[in-house]
């Protein structure tokens, strides 16, 4: 399968983000060889892909053909990836109730597992995501797929695939909610999942 990305200036992180997920997924389901006919499927259906990061026509493109791949691996995504007993993710610097100053700096505390980028495929691993202003992980209106299917990439759902373990956030003034979220080498949270407490916190 040959994937050939064309680019503008002004590209968005989401999009990018998005095809990046894309590249996991295709790269993943070539490593495992005994999902053989869905691999197949796919070629027979996506044998040669060109995505433009910059254009309506092509953003349209890569929806649609990253629901294509879920779709018919949905079940491979469904928290299969087992957690270690004991895990916990949790905020070393941030309580309940907290109030503090733009921008706002979050570090990631985590036990019983370890942390590895977005694609790695090492057991009792997993990498870092916030959710911010929305539901607890698993509710709301996308709170199956948030479970099933992965953990989309938007202002809600943040990403830390690298490896990362802090972030700064440029909230505004006001209250937020945030809370921390395992996900496994596809971004989709373990089983069970590894979840914070939602907190909240007021930012001056």
């Amino acid at each position: 399968m040959k994937i050939f990305v064309t680019g503008k200036s002004g590209t968005t992180g989401a999009l990018a983000r998005q095809y990046l997920d894309f590249v996991v997924i295709v790269r993943q389901l070539e490593t495992w060889k005994h999902q053989a006919v869905i691999v197949d499927e796919i070629r027979q259906r996506t044998t040669y892909v060109t995505i433009s990061i910059g254009g309506a026509t092509m953003t349209r493109i890569i929806t649609l053909t990253a629901a294509a791949f879920l779709s018919l691996t949905s079940p491979l995504f469904a928290g299969d990836t087992p957690a270690p007993e004991g895990a916990e993710v949790y905020f070393v610097n941030l309580e309940d109730g907290a109030t503090v100053t733009a921008p706002v700096t979050v570090i990631f505390g985590l036990k019983g597992m370890g942390v590895a980028p977005a694609g790695t495929e090492k057991e009792a691993t997993g990498h870092h995501h916030v959710l911010v202003n929305r539901p607890p992980l698993g509710e709301g209106p996308d709170g199956t797929e948030e479970l099933n299917v992965g953990l989309p990439a938007d202002d809600n759902h943040r990403h830390f695939g690298g490896g990362q373990t802090q972030v700064t956030l440029d909230l505004a003034p006001g209250t937020h909610t945030l809370q921390l979220v395992m996900g496994d080498l596809n971004h989709v949270p373990h089983d069970p999942p590894v979840v914070s407490e939602v907190i909240t916190i007021t930012v001056e």
